[in-house]
């Protein structure tokens, strides 16, 4: 019966973590939407800016800036999912 209940809550644990990890998922999701709408609005008036200026370079910019938006947008992904897997290891072991 004792193991019945502790395999419960475990169940219970894991389901509040996964919701608190959508939650923040949510979060950094609308975070990032919104910076890179943001930065990508800043290259776009950059971009008109130096296409005035400099001919051609504006494009280099813009792709420039979208490269480095990806990666970013990688890297977090990445460290969000390194971050889940170390807490269902560290939840299993203690368990």
């Amino acid at each position: 019966m004792r193991m019945m209940m502790m395999v419960v809550v475990m169940m219970m644990m894991m389901m509040m973590m996964m919701m608190m990890m959508m939650m923040i998922m949510m979060m950094v999701g609308v975070v990032v939407v919104v910076v890179v709408e943001r930065v990508i609005a800043k290259a776009a008036t950059a971009a008109d800016a130096a296409v005035v200026v400099g001919g051609g370079e504006g494009a280099v910019v813009v792709v420039v800036v979208v490269v480095v938006v990806v990666v970013v947008v990688v890297v977090v992904v990445v460290v969000v999912v390194v971050v889940v897997v170390v807490i269902v290891v560290v939840v299993v072991v203690i368990k």
